[in-house]
């Protein structure tokens, strides 16, 4: 009893409580290409049980995000308590820091703004990373790195252009 929450729809930030309230999370569905809420989970260091045949979210699973079960259901009991067995061992926030964190997420972003709109963007040469942010209020900016130039031309899209080595 009340192990299982089935929530209506939330909105974003409710559906992060959920996952922060979560041991893992449950991802059944097979026609997902990039399942956001797969990566937020990981970033919130929540595991996932996720289904082996979902179309593109199969490369976030390895030893230290998760588990797979098959479509079919014929496994599922047992990767569900080989993934409460490991709740522990598992460090899907570490993974994400190191897969797709701000630097590497950064550096790619970076490339390919120079890569197919240098002609309309221009950026400083001594930068490595742009970080994709939401707007900002009138508060200073703050990131796990330096920043230093940002605009914000009233757009939905932040880029802050760092100097981060």
């Amino acid at each position: 009893q009340n192990k299982v929450v089935a929530a209506p729809f939330v909105n974003y930030f409710e559906g992060l409580n959920f996952m922060r309230q979560g041991k893992f999370l449950f991802l059944p569905q097979v026609y997902d290409a990039s399942p956001r809420f797969a990566v937020e989970a990981m970033s919130l260091n929540v595991p996932l049980l996720m289904n082996n045949q979902i179309v593109g979210g199969w490369k976030y699973i390895n030893d230290e995000t998760g588990e797979f079960f098959n479509d079919n259901m014929s496994d599922f009991r047992s990767s569900l308590v080989k993934l409460v067995n490991r709740l522990d061992s598992y460090s899907p926030r570490s993974y994400v820091e190191l897969n797709y964190g701000t630097k590497i997420a950064g550096s790619k972003l970076r490339a390919f703004v120079e890569k197919n709109f240098s002609d309309r963007v221009s950026l400083h040469k001594e930068s490595h990373l742009l970080i994709p942010s939401e707007p900002p209020s009138n508060d200073k900016i703050n990131t796990d790195d330096t920043v230093e130039s940002a605009h914000d031309h009233d757009e939905r899209l932040l880029l802050i252009d760092t100097d981060v080595q």
